[in-house]
């Protein structure tokens, strides 16, 4: 895609006022579920395997939804890009649990920051980096031409990125123990040997440990948060873990993690990205779970 293209793109939607995005990625969300283009297929795999005790009739209105959803945070996104941070923040109505980040920061306590691809993650990073600097794992999108834009977007709004290699690690540590912040989305499959698998929804997940390891590597607290989505704009919530984050084994803590992820998810099934193929790989190499989607 033309880098120009996007950009104009990024200057028309910066220049329409936020309920018309949001409508119009709802419009799009229905006509994408319509279409059943793949990332349905795959949302509705997710959402049989993930609530399978679901009535057929309220697991296709999940997916539905869900479409509609994903089509808006898209829209959202795009116009958070191309407005100034001082805009994104107009759009964050209520905040819950600002009392631990401020906690935190008093006693100078590093802060890990972790959740879902659940909302709308890259307004909420605008917010985060209003109240303090913060830093954030990055990987290069696939779309040719984004690459520019997301970062410049970010670092607009005071947020640093660092990639998820080996070096990078090194950041994350380093901003850690100088008493920093740094956010990971930790939903998502890791690299080779980055990971263990845990149940997910009752279904084995192949789950990072760099959570674990930023963690237990450093004095750092654990904080989980997403942003959901509300009329005229957006709720932030922020919640300490639920768990002790020196459990030492991978497996435990992946599990414990995941299932934090699971009560946040909860709150708002709808706005999670299901479209992403969570269960591949399997422990079991031969069960595939997607490989007939077309």
């Amino acid at each position: 895609m033309k880098i120009w293209l996007i950009r104009l793109f990024l200057k028309l939607t910066s220049l329409l006022p936020f309920s018309i995005i949001r409508a119009f990625g709802g419009i799009i969300g229905w006509l994408k579920y319509q279409l059943n283009s793949r990332d349905v297929k795959v949302t509705r795999r997710n959402i049989s395997i993930c609530f399978h005790e679901f009535s057929n009739i309220n697991q296709e209105n999940l997916v539905k939804q869900s479409t509609i959803e994903s089509m808006k945070c898209a829209m959202e996104s795009f116009w958070v890009w191309g407005v100034s941070a001082d805009k994104v923040l107009t759009k964050f109505i209520k905040i819950k649990g600002l009392e631990h980040i401020l906690s935190l920061r008093e006693k100078k306590t590093p802060i890990l920051m972790t959740g879902a691809h659940l909302g709308n993650w890259e307004a909420l990073l605008n917010w985060i980096a209003s109240q303090m600097p913060c830093t954030i794992a990055y990987k290069e999108p696939k779309i040719s031409g984004m690459d520019l834009i997301i970062k410049s977007a970010r670092e607009k709004a005071g947020v640093t990125m660092v990639p998820g290699t080996r070096i990078g690690i090194k950041q994350m540590i380093n901003v850690l123990e100088e008493n920093g912040t740094f956010i990971i989305l930790s939903d998502q499959r890791p690299g080779k040997k980055g990971g263990v698998f845990a149940p997910f929804f009752n279904t084995q997940a192949y789950t990072m440990t760099l959570v674990q390891f930023l963690a237990q590597k450093t004095s750092a607290q654990l904080l989980f948060f997403y942003a959901k989505r509300i009329k005229n704009g957006f709720e932030v919530i922020i919640e300490p873990a639920s768990f002790d984050i020196n459990q030492p084994d991978s497996e435990k803590f992946a599990s414990l993690l995941n299932r934090q992820l699971e009560t946040q998810i909860m709150q708002c099934p709808e706005q999670f990205e299901w479209s992403y193929r969570r269960f591949r790989p399997q422990p079991d190499e031969t069960i595939t779970l997607y490989s007939d989607l077309k």
